[in-house]
């Protein structure tokens, strides 16, 4: 694995870091669209039952997004594989 620029990538350094040695610690995030705010970075490694009811529910969006979307994928290359075929 390629070691990280925390320069280039500091939450990506936090992150891989608290993954590394589970010592928490919070990460600082710095955005123009909303005020400074700190993450406990045990927030990012928290269970899916942990997790608050909206953020289980974006969670499962999301899954049955990428379901939807890879099904789609298949059945457009199952359709072009039989093309060729012809």
């Amino acid at each position: 694995m390629d070691k990280v620029n925390s320069k280039m990538d500091p939450m990506g350094r936090a992150i891989a870091d608290y993954h590394k040695t589970k010592k928490a610690s919070k990460l600082r995030v710095f955005s123009p669209m909303f005020e400074e705010d700190e993450i406990p970075l045990t927030t990012l490694f928290r269970s899916y039952d942990s997790m608050p009811k909206i953020e289980r529910k974006a969670l499962d969006l999301a899954r049955l997004l990428l379901e939807v979307k890879f099904s789609a994928i298949h059945r457009i290359s199952a359709t072009f594989s039989r093309m060729r075929k012809v």
